[in-house]
């Protein structure tokens, strides 16, 4: 039954992500780095949890997404997080982690615009890089069941926008 009840909640959770967003490359729910603020992620996800890593948020299903918001701009600080235009507490970057099974096939994104890059040193893995949009997709191709499995999805600025919003020396 808390399986169930946990697949359900998952399952709800990607719908909604889904629906607030056509495909991958308009950010998990909506979320753009150096453009959506605190705030509206706040207002999709709810209150994030915090650990000595930063925010995080429990999506139901064994999947974590965790996010990093910038700090005064143009002010240097240990992790490097105040080196772009934008006001303070604006996503930089985030990481979608799934730890169950969620399928290639499942993701909304244009295929077109990545790049399949070879995993290194594992075998099956792949990687899928979108030089445009800062997505990349890293997986594993499952040869028992002949599936591409997501592991990680990590959502990066874009390197025009990254250009144009970097502080000045």
């Amino acid at each position: 039954m808390i399986i169930r009840m946990h697949a359900i909640g998952f399952i709800l959770t990607l719908l909604a992500a889904l629906a607030t967003c056509q495909t991958l490359e308009d950010g998990w729910s909506g979320i753009k780095p150096l453009k959506t603020d605190k705030t509206e992620v706040e207002k999709k996800l709810g209150t994030p949890k915090s650990d000595e890593n930063g925010y995080y948020y429990d999506l139901g299903n064994r999947t974590v997404i965790r996010l990093n918001y910038s700090t005064n701009p143009c002010t240097p600080d240990q992790y490097n997080r105040g080196k772009y235009r934008i006001p303070k507490d604006t996503v930089l970057d985030y990481v979608v982690y799934f730890n169950n099974t969620m399928l290639l096939s499942d993701l909304h994104f244009n295929g077109a615009e990545y790049t399949k890059q070879d995993g290194g040193h594992v075998g099956n893995e792949f990687v899928l890089l979108n030089e445009k949009t800062g997505i990349m997709i890293v997986g594993e191709y499952r040869p028992d069941t002949r599936r591409d499995e997501v592991g990680t999805i990590y959502f990066r600025p874009s390197s025009p926008l990254k250009e144009k919003l970097l502080c000045k020396s």
